[in-house]
């Protein structure tokens, strides 16, 4: 677990009960590393993250943790390597801790049942500075 929205990523938050409280998200970047975390509630009402990176008690780690793979088309952090078009993360989440932390009000999917559930892609903006990207 790391913290990598400083730098490019791609991040999925998911709300097993559609509350906005203790919603899991998930971070990982071309390197596939990763970061999992709860949000207590909404930022704007006081939440904050819950992870064993802040406060090893009570924490959330995912265990099993989440899988995930990164396939690269082009290099990482080389201006000068072969052209760079992107890359694609694939990932599995255990519906199990999805649920945690929810256990009172969270159900396993099926029909009827409504989770929320949202994508982001964090892009800097770079140039190339001799030999190494810098953000702009």
């Amino acid at each position: 677990n790391a913290v990598i929205f400083n730098d490019n990523d791609f991040e999925v938050f998911v709300d097993a009960n559609a509350t906005n409280w203790n919603y899991k998200e998930f971070e990982m970047n071309a390197f596939n590393t990763t970061w999992d975390l709860t949000v207590s509630r909404p930022y704007g009402d006081g939440g904050g993250e819950v992870s064993c990176r802040v406060d090893p008690s009570p924490c959330f780690d995912m265990q099993p943790p989440l899988a995930s793979a990164v396939k690269l088309n082009g290099t990482i952090n080389d201006p000068a390597g072969a052209p760079d078009v992107g890359w694609t993360v694939e990932v599995a989440l255990p519906i199990e801790q999805l649920m945690e932390k929810n256990a009172d009000s969270a159900q396993k999917p099926q029909a009827g049942v409504f989770w929320r559930i949202n994508f982001s892609r964090v892009q800097w903006a770079l140039m190339v500075n001799g030999s190494a990207y810098v953000k702009t």
